[in-house]
């Protein structure tokens, strides 16, 4: 079985805790994987809570772009960064882990948004949970979507084939992205808002135009976004069944949100648990051909529509 995880913010933990990518007591790292998983890709997010910067945002996001840049260099002999599905696909060959580029809040990245697709970065996410100069974040205010510059921005990110990312962003945003987008998008880490009220999930609208868009949906494994506070692996099988019920079988993947919560369902400690998740879908006969679907093929077979 391969791996495809959409979204963790293990490499901004690593930039700023210390650490590496190859064995580490953060979430995930490429021994635990390697240990459950042939092979392996992941979207890493860049990520800082731009409130809490003091001086240059735009140097300090260069700081952590460098930094990135250096701890796959460290770990070249098992994970290479990639731009293309074709990276992809040549990673797997070499049977090396893929990596991929996200930014968590463009407004991060100050003037360097005119040059991501320059520095290797496919996936933009235009908000985190703060108003910025782009739109609203889905926990700031639900009703109010993008603003002229975030519209311009998107724009401006199409025309370099950069994935749209709409997790964190209102779900006002979210019509505007549908409205602007002339390519496919994604929701890298939200779960099904009807399996759990919370702002951050889908509705089901918004998960058939994922579907009707050719999108993509990753699972966030965040507790508070599966289910009550004491609930268990079964939630995440719970918010799958929902999306599959609505049509959502291609589109399905997992963006795991590792190293980016701090609460798991009951029987989630980290990366070393998602054979538990493999498992608890064949349990409930589940044929090997989904299980494969939503734990990596839909997400590769995304990027090579997109990327």
């Amino acid at each position: 079985m391969n791996y495809f995880d959409c979204h963790c913010d293990t490499l901004t933990r690593l930039a700023t805790k210390g650490g590496n990518l190859r064995c580490n007591k953060i979430n995930l790292d490429l021994e635990r994987i390697g240990r459950q998983f042939s092979q392996y890709g992941q979207i890493f997010a860049l990520w800082k809570d731009v409130k809490t910067i003091k001086g240059s945002v735009e140097e300090d996001f260069m700081k952590m772009y460098q930094k990135a840049l250096s701890l796959f260099e460290e770990q070249k002999d098992q994970i290479v960064l990639c731009t293309s599905a074709a990276d992809l696909d040549s990673a797997w060959e070499r049977g090396k882990a893929a990596a991929f580029l996200s930014v968590e809040d463009a407004s991060y990245m100050g003037k360097y948004i005119d040059n991501a697709k320059e520095l290797g970065i496919r996936f933009v996410l235009p908000v985190w949970n703060y108003e910025n100069e782009y739109g609203y974040g889905a926990v700031t205010d639900n009703k109010k979507g993008l603003k002229r510059a975030g519209i311009q921005m998107i724009q401006k990110l199409e025309e370099q084939e950069i994935v749209i990312d709409v997790s964190h962003l209102s779900e006002a945003g979210f019509y505007d992205v549908c409205a602007v987008t002339k390519r496919p998008f994604m929701a890298s880490h939200s779960n099904a808002r009807a399996c759990q009220d919370q702002l951050r999930n889908l509705t089901n609208d918004q998960i058939r135009i994922l579907i009707d868009r050719r999108g993509f949906m990753g699972l966030n494994l965040y507790r508070e976004f599966l289910g009550e506070e004491n609930c268990g692996l079964d939630q995440v099988l719970f918010h799958a069944e929902y999306v599959l019920g609505l049509g959502g079988e291609k589109i399905l993947g997992l963006g795991s949100d590792f190293d980016g919560c701090d609460t798991f369902p009951k029987g989630i400690t980290g990366a070393e648990s998602l054979e538990k998740i493999v498992e608890l879908f064949l349990r409930h006969n589940y044929s090997e051909d989904i299980v494969k679907d939503i734990f990596y093929r839909n997400a590769r077979d995304f990027l090579r529509r997109v990327l």
